[in-house]
């Protein structure tokens, strides 16, 4: 103990002024404490309660944001799927449409087709009955011209008659 006593003399030790200073430390400590770091503390929580909850409505505004571009998606898939339906089914009817005119068409082809078969068939029948009228009076006319001066009166109408009945 000698020893400490004399190291603690050579520095020149006052234990009145070590204990002054022990208690003035604590004294400013606790002031300080009260004055400066209790309001810088406090300070410090508020910010750091500010930062948070910043921060958890910044996530939040990112949740709302990546279920809004979900939802977008969601719209713009759901718009393609239903223009692509839509597409199809003006397709669809388009071919329908398409179908039933060419139908039509070939049905209106196919009575203008049988009328004018008809039209060809009536004329080509009032064609030979014209001919057939024409051969008969050409015939007669003949028969008349070359027979008549040979056959005389009732046999000329008989022989006339009976041309005349054959075609």
């Amino acid at each position: 103990m000698e020893t400490i006593a004399s190291v603690l003399k050579s520095l020149s030790f006052d234990p009145v002024l070590f204990w002054f200073q022990f208690v003035m430390f604590f004294v400013f400590h606790y002031t300080l404490k009260g004055l400066l770091y209790g309001p810088l503390m406090r300070v410090r929580l508020e910010r750091d309660g500010k930062v948070s909850g910043r921060l958890k409505e910044a996530e939040q505004v990112a949740a709302a944001a990546r279920q809004l571009k979900n939802d977008y998606d969601e719209a713009i898939r759901s718009a393609r799927l239903e223009a692509q339906a839509v597409l199809a089914q003006a397709d669809h009817e388009g071919k329908t449409h398409k179908e039933a005119r060419v139908a039509e068409a070939r049905e209106e082809a196919r009575k203008v087709v049988e009328e004018t078969q008809l039209k060809v068939d009536a004329e080509r029948q009032a064609a030979l009955a014209s001919l057939q009228a024409d051969i008969k009076e050409l015939s007669t006319s003949i028969i008349d011209r070359l027979v008549s001066p040979a056959l005389k009166g009732a046999d000329k109408d008989k022989l006339l008659s009976k041309i005349r009945s054959a075609s």
